[in-house]
């Protein structure tokens, strides 16, 4: 019985992934042939929502890109990125770390406006 239901099961899955666009698909993707995630938003919306993100999302190119593009202000960074020293400060000095994040948040401000 158990190879007859992962037979069905793999058989089910494969037709779902090899059918043409269902029409209840459309309804919540519209007529777009083809849809993309927008990882800014995404993460924009994690910060907003106080979920956990990288740190690349808090200072750096990233983050940069997130208040340059108008999704977060820097003031909306500010109490993850407090977060974030305040666990790695078990580890390591977090002033030290501030520094470093804060050079490395800077320099992704040259790129992205150098970019745009």
């Amino acid at each position: 019985m158990k190879k007859l239901f992962k037979a069905v099961e793999a058989d089910v899955w494969s037709a779902s992934l090899n059918r043409g666009s269902h029409p209840v698909l459309k309804k919540e993707f519209g007529s777009r042939k083809t849809w993309e995630p927008d990882s800014y938003r995404i993460n924009a919306d994690r910060i907003i929502n106080g979920e956990l993100v990288s740190e690349t999302w808090l200072w750096g190119r990233n983050a940069a890109a997130l208040v340059e593009f108008g999704y977060l202000t820097e003031r909306q960074l500010d109490p993850h990125r407090e977060a974030f020293l305040a666990d790695v400060s078990a580890i390591a000095d977090p002033e030290e770390i501030r520094k470093e994040k804060e050079a490395q948040h800077e320099m992704g401000k040259r790129i992205i406006k150098e970019s745009s």
